[in-house]
């Protein structure tokens, strides 16, 4: 079995309703939407954004832009969005 790479998201190959990249059909997943993973599937035939949502973490790491944030604090936003394998 081999494996195949879009962006972060890796599936094993010979799947049954497998596409393209061997990630199977219907497979649902949930991107950052400054990530590189959610470009890439935005860009791509193959996954259909389906919708999106806000998260709040507290203590982020990182502020919503990407930044490191001073000393860990405060609250932060994300927004996740969802597609779906067409």
């Amino acid at each position: 079995m081999t494996w195949s790479n879009v962006g972060n998201l890796k599936g094993p190959k010979g799947d049954m309703g497998e596409t393209s990249d061997g990630i199977p059909q219907g497979a649902v997943v949930l991107a950052y939407n400054a990530s590189p993973t959610y470009k890439a599937l935005q860009k791509s035939n193959e996954w259909v954004e389906y919708g999106n949502f806000t998260i709040r973490i507290n203590n982020p790491t990182y502020d919503a832009a990407g930044n490191p944030t001073p000393n860990y604090s405060g609250m932060a936003d994300r927004r996740l969005v969802l597609f779906a394998k067409a």
